[in-house]
């Protein structure tokens, strides 16, 4: 009789969490696109990243190893995380479209002259900014947004061509 109440319980307690668990379909795990589903970004090997990247990150920081490289199924983009804390994003191209300079760093001047236009570039150096660059992603339709770090006007958005469009704080 002991062992019937116990059964009961133990068979009451795995239909309760059967009930609870979700049940995933074949068809959410394989979108209708034949994509991932579910998954919408991770890991891959560095081997796998777009020469240009690859080239890029050789360029511009050399001897700074990858820590990590993701990759979004949805976008193919990439993002890359160096072991010096910067973060790179490229698109699936291979293009830089953003870099963002980790642990309270700026970008070196260098890498700015090559990623921005000359104007914006310019406008930076004037307004004497150039060595306070955190942050540049660029947006090819809307051109460039670029982070200053302690500043008070931190955030310079350029359209396209280089020219200033906005300064927010």
């Amino acid at each position: 009789m002991y062992m019937t109440r116990k059964f009961r319980l133990i068979a009451a307690i795995a239909v309760a969490l059967t009930a609870a668990t979700p049940i995933v379909s074949a068809q959410q795990l394989n979108n209708v696109n034949g994509g991932p589903g579910i998954a919408i970004s991770g890991s891959v090997d560095t081997a796998q990243l777009p020469k240009p990247a690859k080239d890029f990150i050789k360029k511009h920081f050399p001897g700074i190893a990858i820590k990590e490289t993701d990759r979004s199924f949805l976008s193919g983009e990439y993002d890359v995380d160096l072991v010096d804390g910067t973060d790179l994003e490229f698109n699936s191209k291979g293009e830089i479209i953003e870099v963002e300079a980790g642990r309270n760093r700026v970008l070196s001047s260098r890498l700015l002259k090559e990623l921005l236009p000359d104007k914006a570039y310019k406008e930076l150096e004037r307004r004497g900014n150039i060595n306070n660059v955190e942050t540049v992603k660029k947006d090819s339709r809307k051109g460039y947004k670029v982070e200053l770090r302690n500043v008070d006007l931190d955030d310079y958005r350029f359209d396209i061509e280089g020219v200033l469009i906005s300064i927010d704080d």
